[in-house]
């Protein structure tokens, strides 16, 4: 996200595979815990410097293991993997595409609300959104601690 004078605007990214829009999204690796991975992503998938206010949000969704073409290498009893979700503050910063990407749109809460694929993606939003505007951003250890939750 990034503060701006008329209010938050919000990067979607255009999958190249699917051409839906969707927030950066990603799988962990072995022993990474989920913030890292998320850090990681949102490095590989955006150009954003490692430094950037980095932060937690509560908003935890489950998603199919079929969603993903890795599940056929998974335990059998695999049916759902959580998905994690955090923010940050891109500032003035320029983004750079990964090959996963077509685009990179900056837009109003209404209109990324509106493009995004995944509710889980929507719900992140929401409470990205309202954290933003309340002054309420949790750091990032807060989701690791306590297992997504946030508190």
């Amino acid at each position: 996200f990034r503060r701006m004078a008329e209010g938050p605007r919000f990067a979607i990214f255009r999958r190249r595979d699917e051409n839906w829009w969707q927030a950066i999204a990603g799988g962990g690796h072995v022993g990474e815990l989920p913030h890292e991975a998320a850090r990681r992503e949102m490095v590989e998938e955006s150009g954003l410097s490692r430094d950037s206010p980095f932060f937690a949000l509560k908003t935890l969704c489950f998603m199919p293991c079929t969603h993903f073409s890795a599940h056929l290498d998974w335990p059998e009893d695999t049916y759902v993997i959580p998905e994690y979700c955090f923010a940050v503050d891109a500032g003035d910063q320029e983004i750079v595409l990964s090959q996963e990407h077509l685009s990179v749109n900056w837009v109003d809460f209404e209109t990324a609300n509106l493009r995004l694929k995944w509710d889980s993606n929507r719900t992140a939003l929401w409470e990205l959104s309202a954290r933003v505007r309340d002054g309420r951003l949790l750091p990032t250890k807060s989701a690791v601690e306590t297992g997504g939750d946030g508190a």
